[in-house]
């Protein structure tokens, strides 16, 4: 691959690559192809301009190392291993939608005459209003009642400029809403991933390295000491000291034996996973979670029950209280887009 060194510093390389157009995958092959090699610390890969930024350890031997990678990079026969949930797409998916969104408010602001910008203005008012009115049928007084109650004495006071300033800032809430779920959601996913490919499988007298999807049901694998163990089951022979604090809290390890099971004995509920990662990740997650919901709760309904009273006796206008309601909803979502756990414990198995 034909690549431009654009600036360099100790430790520190800043590429180009010479490409018209980079896809996502391509930015995720080259990010991980480099991180492979011994001394790189982090890579950054901007699939925009198809530039790269990669950090090593500053030695001139891991600097030639990484010229002679690139240079011999190529898309169709380098095939490093790539996480199965990166974010790129994601983080792709919700810039666009954002930019999509601005961009559709300042051509409407600027370019649209005012007849037809107060007709799509009162449009895209009735599902707030529907909203608000769904959530009073039902006897709750959330953010749809705020929102529909901001939109509405706009729209009834001729101010179709604060109404359309309410509805883009509630609409960059939304986004930012939805963009933090779905980051929570795949980040969930890659969490719960043990990043374990391979397992040494026994095969009549043989040991056999075998990709972990391709166990079955009573297949027997061997796990020796030090070793992670990747998959629950019963321990078929062997003695061995399993250290399973971060599943049960427990600060010694626990005596397996043949015939005892791994983790089935700790567990209260029933997880759709064949790896022990899953418990230990699902206890630290739940508590970070509960944690974090008792925190937003008392923060949203606070600040929600200020501003309607405030609203309601006009002491705030509509398009402050939404701008203030808007700005807590991106504070709340740039503090849940951090991760909830530090990084993972994972049970280990020692030979007694």
């Amino acid at each position: 691959m034909d690549c431009t060194i654009k600036h360099e510093s100790l430790g520190h390389l800043r590429i180009h690559l010479h490409q018209c157009y980079m896809t996502l995958p391509e930015a995720d092959q080259v990010k991980y192809w480099i991180k492979e090699l011994a001394g790189v610390n982090r890579v950054k890969v901007y699939d925009r301009t198809a530039d790269a930024t990669i950090y090593y350890d500053g030695q001139k031997e891991t600097r030639h190392q990484i010229i002679d990678c690139l240079s011999s990079f190529d898309y169709k026969t380098c095939k490093p291993k790539v996480a199965e949930h990166t974010g790129r797409e994601i983080q792709r998916y919700y810039e666009d939608k954002m930019f999509d969104h601005i961009a559709a408010r300042i051509i409407t602001r600027w370019f649209l005459p005012v007849p037809i910008r107060s007709s799509i203005r009162l449009i895209k008012a009735v599902p707030f209003v529907l909203h608000g009115l769904k959530s009073l049928s039902k006897g709750k007084l959330d953010v749809h009642v705020l929102d529909a109650t901001s939109v509405t004495f706009a729209l009834i006071r001729q101010d179709f400029d604060t109404a359309g300033s309410v509805m883009f800032l509630l609409g960059v809430g939304d986004i930012m809403e939805e963009w933090t779920h779905r980051k929570s959601v795949d980040d969930l996913a890659n969490a719960m991933s043990l990043h374990i490919d391979k397992v040494w499988r026994k095969e009549k007298d043989t040991d056999t390295l075998v990709p972990i999807m391709e166990i079955k049901l009573n297949d027997q694998i061997f796990v020796r000491t030090g070793n992670m163990i990747p998959l629950d089951g019963l321990v078929v022979s062997g003695d061995a000291m399993v250290n399973q604090s971060s599943i049960t809290g427990e600060p010694l390890s626990v005596h397996k034996s043949e015939g005892a099971p791994i983790a089935r004995e700790v567990a209260d509920i029933t997880i759709a996973e064949n790896d022990l990662q899953a418990l230990v990740t699902l206890r630290q997650l739940c508590n970070a979670l509960n944690q974090r919901n008792k925190h937003t709760y008392d923060f949203i309904m606070g600040i929600n029950s200020g501003l309607i009273i405030l609203g309601m006796f006009g002491i705030l206008q509509p398009s402050m209280t939404a701008l203030l309601h808007n700005a807590s909803i991106i504070g709340i979502s740039l503090n849940c887009m951090t991760g909830l756990t530090a990084k993972e414990q994972q049970p280990s198995l020692l030979l007694s």
